[in-house]
């Protein structure tokens, strides 16, 4: 309720003009961005008073909408009210009398226009104007908001119209490089630079660092065929400018523990479905590039619908291609990676396998989300 107070100051109340016409040029100046909030020694007064003044009492006041509303409330009448009135009344507002008093009975001093500007070397922090008509004009730094990239993600490979999804995230603890994983014909090959979907395909995730997908085209298996490529992965080396959204470390769920008929889940192109293990795949063939080129996955395992399906519909769809399997609400519990499907079965690598890989590489990686 108090946002929305300041908010009606900036389109309608008394700093309507400041906002439609701009009058110190901030943008042409270097600014991205202009927020209002309350002083926080004002905000510190007004709680205390609707709290009784007891600290206590305070710590969870912004969780509870009768406080809100109380809040709100004072802020109205002391912004449009009579301020011997605010003084003369004990309860809720001989906190903010004082706060009055502190600031020579100036209310505008409760609120302050704060400008964002990405550049610290900026002028506007050694000359850009400090008030507009008694409202506090500060300056920070903080560049214009960038996309966060997270589990489930869809990404693109170059000028490539095949999309995927981002699967999860690895840190080299050693090197102290973040990298993301996908598969291996999303990645398609080294230095290829990996962006956001149509959508945001500004928004650059990194570059692909390391990369794989099998090799073979006749019936195989890690067992039958040990050096034939089994393993679809990408690890894109995350550009350091580059926000990513991440939880606990992940828990690789081992082969031996995975179950037929075990509920899994997984995220691509930003929505979730609900699957379950279905079989254990010893190979299977799969045009990865959609060239008719078949390439031998062998040591995969397949999920599918947990319900009967009567007409024939994809369990997953072209994009989802990355997709981390996971357990149900547990989202630190690592199943696989999901490769390809067709109909109402769909495809992934064991995550032990994704791990190997990729420690393989680099001895130091730890699977995040």
């Amino acid at each position: 309720m108090s946002l929305d107070f300041l908010r009606s100051l900036a389109f309608s109340g008394e700093l309507f003009e400041f906002f439609r016409e701009d009058p110190f040029g901030l943008n042409e100046k270097g600014a991205n961005g202009i927020q209002l909030r309350f002083d926080d020694g004002f905000m510190k007064a007004v709680f205390y008073g609707i709290r009784d003044g007891h600290d206590e009492a305070t710590k969870n006041s912004y969780q509870g909408r009768p406080a809100s509303a109380q809040v709100s409330s004072i802020i109205q009448e002391m912004w449009y009210g009579n301020r011997t009135a605010i003084e003369q009344r004990s309860q809720g507002f001989h906190t903010l009398a004082g706060w009055l008093n502190n600031n020579e009975g100036n209310k505008r001093k409760a609120v302050t226009i704060l400008v964002d500007v990405a550049d610290p070397k900026n002028p506007l922090f050694s000359d850009g104007p400090t008030q507009y008509e008694g409202f506090r004009i500060k300056y920070r730094v903080a560049g214009p908001i960038e996309a966060q990239y997270v589990c489930g993600d869809s990404i693109k490979a170059g000028a490539a119209r095949l999309e995927g999804t981002v699967c999860g995230f690895f840190r080299d603890t050693l090197a102290e490089t973040t990298y993301a994983l996908t598969c291996g014909h999303v990645g398609r090959k080294k230095g290829i630079a990996i962006t956001g979907n149509a959508r945001r395909q500004a928004v650059k995730l990194g570059r692909v660092d390391s990369v794989i997908f099998p090799t073979g085209t006749g019936p195989c298996n890690r067992f039958a065929e040990p050096a034939a490529n089994g393993v679809d992965a990408a690890l894109i080396r995350v550009d350091p400018h580059t926000s990513i959204e991440t939880g606990e470390p992940r828990r690789i769920h081992p082969i031996s523990a995975i179950t037929q008929g075990d509920l899994v889940e997984f995220r691509g192109r930003g929505r979730q479905r609900q699957a379950q293990v279905l079989s254990a795949t010893i190979w299977k063939q799969i045009d990865l590039f959609k060239t008719k080129t078949m390439y031998c996955c062998g040591d995969i395992f397949e999920i599918g619908y947990r319900e009967p399906v009567y007409f024939q519909t994809r369990l997953s769809q072209p994009g989802d291609s990355g997709a981390a399997v996971l357990r149900p609400g547990l989202p630190d519990e690592w199943f696989g990676m999901l490769i390809g499907g067709h109909g109402s079965s769909s495809y992934a690598s064991y995550a032990t396998h994704i791990v190997d890989w990729a420690a393989g590489i680099y001895p130091n990686i730890v699977p995040i989300p």
